[in-house]
């Protein structure tokens, strides 16, 4: 599935997990809205995230549009500017895309415990990063080390 908003993804995250929006439209004139959720908690994350739309849906919608809180989860001296944040959402989510792309071009099948096997593994990595260079790095290792897992 493809983020809601490629260039900013809607996203929740805890310390070995995320889920985020994704957008499909099975019609001219229909979008759907999901999300996909991964690590431990999915089910939880997942909740959450479909619990804000639904409050969305509900409260906002036809209102002013919505204001965005982006609550970096790990901070030192370092501050996190919105930008950053998200480039570095930006570049996994493009990221993840990838990996379905190619198992679709391989004719290979596109599993949903293909998807968490993978992330689990690279929140690890994602972890430390500081940086959308340190995404960008941590990610590109991972293509190097597992072209024919998924993501890759």
């Amino acid at each position: 599935m493809n983020p809601a908003v490629p260039s900013a993804c809607n996203a929740v995250v805890d310390e070995d997990g995320f889920a985020y929006l994704t957008m499909r439209k099975p019609g001219e004139d229909t979008v759907e809205l999901g999300v996909h959720a991964f690590g431990p908690n999915a089910n939880v994350l997942a909740t959450m995230l479909a619990d804000l739309v639904r409050v969305w849906d509900c409260d906002h919608r036809h209102g002013p549009g919505p204001q965005y809180t982006i609550s970096p989860a790990h901070m030192d001296d370092h501050v996190l500017d919105g930008a950053e944040a998200k480039d570095k959402a930006g570049r996994i989510a493009a990221y993840i895309d990838r990996g379905y792309v190619l198992r679709i071009l391989g004719d290979l099948p596109v599993q949903q415990r293909d998807l968490m096997e993978a992330t689990g593994a690279l929140l690890v990595g994602l972890r430390g990063c500081r940086t959308a260079d340190d995404v960008s790095a941590v990610l590109a290792a991972q293509v190097r080390g597992k072209s024919a897992s998924m993501p890759s």
